[in-house]
């Protein structure tokens, strides 16, 4: 992702979400400068077809990079900054998992399948649901992902949490697309 931050107090945000980014989430940044203050790409942040970076860990980096410029424009209220999302990045080509990782990643997806299966609790269900539904998406089984987190969307409606349900429900429908 590459952020162009402009007005006042665009060094002084470029440094912070560096450390952010740096010290929270792994990743390097590369700052230049722009046109209209910084231009700053942080590597590594786009998820997609990623697999070891999930849609709630994007979800969270947002919402603290949307907090830290909230942080900035307290003391700088000039401040712009505009966010511009890379291409997916498409590997070369996948890489094979051999049979023994395969069939540990079975075994354990049918272990937590019939634990699922023997919860009770509907907000356990919910969450659970949404967990198995991330794991498997990000293996590429949308349709098996999509069971879980059909199941999650109910249980969240069952008691009757909206928001999440309505973010399940958002999964879904990307997953039609």
């Amino acid at each position: 992702m590459r952020l162009e931050l402009g007005g006042p107090g665009a060094a002084h945000a470029a440094d912070r979400i560096a450390r952010l980014a740096k010290d929270r989430w792994g990743l390097t940044a590369h700052g230049v400068p722009g046109a209209d203050g910084m231009v700053l790409n942080l590597v590594g942040f786009e998820p997609e077809g990623h697999p070891m970076v999930s849609q709630s860990q994007r979800k969270l980096r947002e919402a603290e990079l949307a907090e830290l410029v909230v942080d900035v424009r307290q003391t700088h209220p000039e401040f712009k900054i505009r966010m511009v999302l890379d291409a997916p990045r498409v590997p070369d080509e996948p890489e094979e998992a051999t049979s023994a990782q395969m069939e540990e990643a079975v075994v354990a997806l049918s272990e937590a399948f019939s634990k699922f299966l023997d919860l009770k609790d509907a907000r356990q269900i919910a969450e659970t649901g949404g967990f198995l539904g991330n794991v498997l998406a990000a293996g590429n089984l949308f349709d098996q992902a999509r069971f879980f987190f059909e199941k999650a969307r109910d249980m969240y409606r069952l008691i009757k949490d909206h928001e999440r349900a309505e973010a399940m429900q958002m999964i879904l429908d990307a997953l039609e697309e």
